[in-house]
């Protein structure tokens, strides 16, 4: 299909002339296209991130679906991310030590995840003020005169300490 289409993604300026990639029903320049099937794979790729966490913490193999489709809906409200819902599964549960149980995993995530970015945030804060702190220490080199009596003797014995 030729003409001026209109890109669903206004990454290229909304605008374009050629050949339209269609997602979902929606139509992308092939730039936005591209960029858009990278979107996917790496949010496919969190989502089985997420999975295999779930999977460790819980002591699990399987997770059930209904749990699956709870971290889907989170992060199809657009509020959340599959990173950040790791994250926060880590702070509930390892950070602040509470009962795990997968049933009640997401209505924790909700409660949480503010607070969880806020401490991880905190921890980056820290991270950073140290990484500056070492970067601003000085070397000084330290030059010992010898003792200006050399027959004089401790008044300990060196070998008793």
């Amino acid at each position: 299909m030729t003409g001026v289409q209109t890109c669903a993604l206004p990454i290229c300026g909304g605008q374009f002339v050629g050949l339209a990639f269609n997602i979902g029903g929606e139509k992308y320049c092939e730039d936005c296209y591209n960029k858009k099937i990278r979107e996917i794979e790496n949010q496919s790729k969190e989502f089985e991130d997420l999975l295999q966490y779930l999977s460790e913490i819980f002591g699990i193999l399987q997770i059930p679906e209904h749990v699956c489709s709870q971290y889907k809906k989170l992060v199809q409200s657009g509020q959340y991310t599959y990173v950040g819902i790791k994250g926060t599964l880590y702070y509930i549960y390892d950070v602040c030590g509470y009962y795990r149980a997968i049933e009640y995993s997401a209505a924790k995530v909700k409660d949480f995840y503010s607070e969880a970015k806020k401490y991880f945030d905190e921890i980056d804060k820290i991270a950073e003020e140290n990484e500056n702190f070492l970067d601003s220490l000085e070397v000084c080199t330290i030059k010992m005169r010898p003792p200006e009596n050399t027959k004089r003797k401790p008044k300990y014995n060196i070998e008793d300490l």
